[in-house]
């Protein structure tokens, strides 16, 4: 009877066995049929990016860019270089930013609300010329910060914000002066400030 009882827990023994083998080897067949899985996908990713969407437009963006001041000045030939070609190289073909022209296409004045209504997808614009658009815009000119600065402290930010009430976006600014300065016009010469006492 003892003898029975050891080939029942031989027999159970090795039918554990052969199921434990089958399951490792099911567990191993999934896991191959798994990595092939992933392997093929990638394949196919790398392959055909337009599956996983990184497929490049049919169609490059194109950005349509007025000035506020003639493209022949020298002021815009400097940005152009600086700024707007270095984003169109940059970009390879995926971006453009169309020069449509200057002030003859659409007045200085005009600007801000021509990206705000969309006759237009960008400006670089004084920030006088569409106070009304954007209360306080003007201020950024007194600004004794970098541009760099203004991001890093949170004050490029809080202008974004005051920008995007209006329905525009706030790339930032284009020049920084190091030493403050103001324009003073007067209708008569001036030689030494003295003068100037009494004045209206």
């Amino acid at each position: 009877m003892n003898e029975i009882g050891d080939l029942v827990g031989l027999s159970r023994y090795l039918q554990k066995k052969r199921e434990s083998r089958k399951e490792v080897q099911m567990k191993k067949e999934k896991f191959l049929v798994a990595t092939a899985t992933v392997l093929l996908l990638t394949l196919v990713f790398i392959t055909f990016p337009v599956v996983n969407g990184f497929a490049k437009p049919a169609k490059p963006i194109t950005l349509n860019y007025v000035s506020f001041i003639p493209v022949a000045n020298f002021e815009f030939a400097e940005f152009r270089r600086l700024f707007i070609d270095k984003v169109n190289e940059k970009a390879q073909g995926e971006l453009i930013i169309n020069v449509r022209g200057g002030p003859e296409v659409i007045p200085a004045y005009d600007l801000g609300m021509a990206v705000q209504k969309g006759t237009i997808d960008m400006s670089m614009i004084p920030t006088g010329f569409f106070e009304t658009m954007v209360p306080g815009a003007d201020a950024t000119r007194l600004s004794e910060l970098t541009p760099f600065e203004e991001r890093k402290n949170g004050a490029y930010d809080y202008i974004l914000e005051q920008y995007k009430k209006a329905g525009l976006y706030y790339l930032g600014r284009q020049q920084h002066q190091h030493t403050p300065f103001f324009y003073l016009f007067l209708n008569k010469r001036c030689e030494k400030p003295r003068i100037l006492l009494g004045s209206r």
